[in-house]
C-alpha cells in the first residue's frame, strides 16, 4: 500500500540532492506523512489519520467539497454557484457558524475538530494527494460575494503554515481507508485561537491540495461530525511524532518528481 519508492524519497539523502540540483527553493518545511504516520503536529494543530465510517448524512455535517485536477482550492459559503477556484456548488457547501463546531479535548486542551473525507485513484501511484494550506476566519455577518480571493472572509484566526514549525504540508493516501465515504484525517486546531468570537459569528474555511501531489480524481470534502452544541465528544490518544522537518517545499518538489519517474 506505500510505495517503495517514496519511502526511499522521505528517507534517501537523494531528494536533497536532486533539489540542489535543480535549484528549488530550500525553505524549511514540516512534513506530516499520514500515510505511514497515524497523527503529528505543526503550528499548534493535529493533523490524525482516522478509519472514521460511516461519513454519510446524518453522521457528519459536510460544508464544503472541492474538485479539480492537479492542484484544487476552495472555501465554504452560501452564495450559490462553483466558486470560487474549485469550489463545488450543492448541498454540502455551505455557511457554517462559530456554535456549530465540535469541540474535542485532548490531553485537557480543547480543539475544534473538522473531518477531511479524500477521494483520489485507487491504485498504488494514484491514492495520494497532499494538503497544502488551510487557513480559517470568523465574521459577525455571512458574505454576500464568493470570488476568487480571501479578502473579506473576516479575520484570520489560524494559518496552517503560519507558526513556528513553518510552512506544512500534509500527505494523504486514498488507499489507507475503504474509498470515498470513509474519513481520512482530523484537523484539530485550538480553541483558544478564537478568542472573542460570538456564537453566531460564520467560519470560513480555506484549504488548498495538490501542490506537493497533485489530485487526480473526485472531490476533496470537510465536515464537522453530529455533536455540535454537546461539548467535548471524546478523547484522543498522545499524537505521534509524525512530522518530518526536511529542507522545504524543494524536496517535496523532488519527491513529487521522483514518485512519477
Amino acid at each position: 500500500m506505500y510505495p517503495g519508492n517514496r519511502r526511499a524519497i522521505l528517507f534517501s539523502a537523494a531528494v536533497v540532492a536532486a533539489a540542489m540540483i535543480w535549484g528549488v527553493d530550500a525553505r524549511a518545511a514540516t512534513i506530516i506523512d499520514l500515510g505511514t504516520n497515524d497523527s503529528g503536529t505543526s503550528n499548534g494543530a493535529i493533523f490524525e489519520w482516522t478509519p472514521e465510517q460511516p461519513t454519510g448524512t446524518g453522521f457528519i455535517n459536510s460544508f464544503v467539497r472541492i474538485q479539480a485536477n492537479g492542484t484544487e482550492q476552495g472555501y465554504n459559503h452560501s452564495v450559490g454557484g462553483d466558486r470560487p477556484w474549485d469550489t463545488k456548488a450543492g448541498l454540502f457547501t455551505h455557511d457554517i457558524q462559530y456554535q456549530d463546531l465540535v469541540v474535542r479535548t485532548v490531553l485537557g486542551v480543547d480543539y475544534f475538530e473538522f473531518l477531511l473525507d479524500i477521494n483520489e485513484i485507487a491504485t498504488a501511484e494514484g491514492s495520494w494527494i497532499s494538503l497544502d494550506n488551510v487557513q480559517i476566519f470568523t465574521r459577525d455577518t455571512a458574505i454576500t460575494s464568493a470570488g476568487d480571493s480571501l479578502d473579506g472572509l473576516g479575520d484570520l484566526k489560524w494559518n496552517m503554515d503560519v507558526g513556528p514549525d513553518g510552512d506544512t504540508t500534509v500527505l494523504l493516501d486514498y488507499g489507507r481507508n475503504n474509498g470515498s465515504g470513509s474519513g481520512d484525517m482530523f484537523l484539530l486546531v485550538p480553541v483558544a485561537l478564537f478568542s472573542g468570537v460570538d456564537a453566531e459569528d460564520f467560519v470560513y474555511f480555506y484549504s488548498h491540495f495538490g501542490t506537493a501531489i497533485g489530485s487526480d480524481a473526485g472531490f476533496e470534502e470537510w465536515a464537522l461530525r453530529e455533536s455540535a452544541g454537546q461539548g467535548p465528544i471524546d478523547n484522543a490518544p498522545v499524537p505521534e511524532p509524525g512530522s518530518m522537518i526536511l529542507l522545504g517545499t524543494g524536496l517535496l518538489y523532488a519527491a513529487k518528481r521522483m514518485r512519477s519517474a
